[in-house]
């Protein structure tokens, strides 16, 4: 009960949205951590230029840093789990319909429209924010930088925004 309650309002959460949520923080913690590491090197060539009026700062992006590092690996583990877990459920489905019985399978509710915004006070000001729209199931990325990998996602612009739909 008490980690039911630590949950809030995902307690009830349909498996779609909760991967749809990590996907979404995925995405927005990868961003968050670009702007971190540009700004740590903005604060270590002004402490090669003026001197180290900039120590505590760095530390702090540091800091920061690690633990938005820590939280992506954190989904990314979880991100793995599913994809496992899945593969054996779907591994289990072939070997049960070997069986006598005959299962029809339920049309899918993963056709109903979802949506998720994660706010990012990093990326408020940023110069390469991100957009996330989930469509459908599937999920469109409005992305204005050349070229990048972001979780599962791949995709390629030419100094444009691009969508990549997966």
């Amino acid at each position: 009960k008490a980690r039911r309650s630590a949950q809030g309002h995902f307690a009830d959460m349909e498996l779609a949205g909760v991967v749809s949520t990590l996907e979404s923080h995925w995405i927005v913690l990868d961003a968050e951590l670009s702007e971190i590491r540009k700004d740590f090197a903005s604060l270590r060539t002004l402490s090669q230029k003026y001197g180290d009026y900039w120590q505590r700062s760095m530390a702090q992006l540091k800091k920061l840093r690690m633990q938005k590092e820590n939280l992506l690996k954190e989904i990314k583990f979880q991100m793995e789990l599913f994809n496992l877990h899945i593969q054996q459920g779907r591994d289990l489905c072939a070997k049960l319909a070997k069986t006598e019985s005959v299962i029809k399978p339920q049309p899918s509710q993963m056709q109903s429209q979802l949506a998720i915004e994660v706010v990012s006070p990093i990326l408020a000001n940023s110069q390469n924010p991100v957009a996330v729209m989930r469509d459908g199931g599937r999920d469109n990325l409005i992305v204005p930088m050349d070229e990048a990998t972001i979780g599962p996602w791949s995709y390629s612009a030419q100094g444009q925004p691009s969508v990549h739909q997966t």
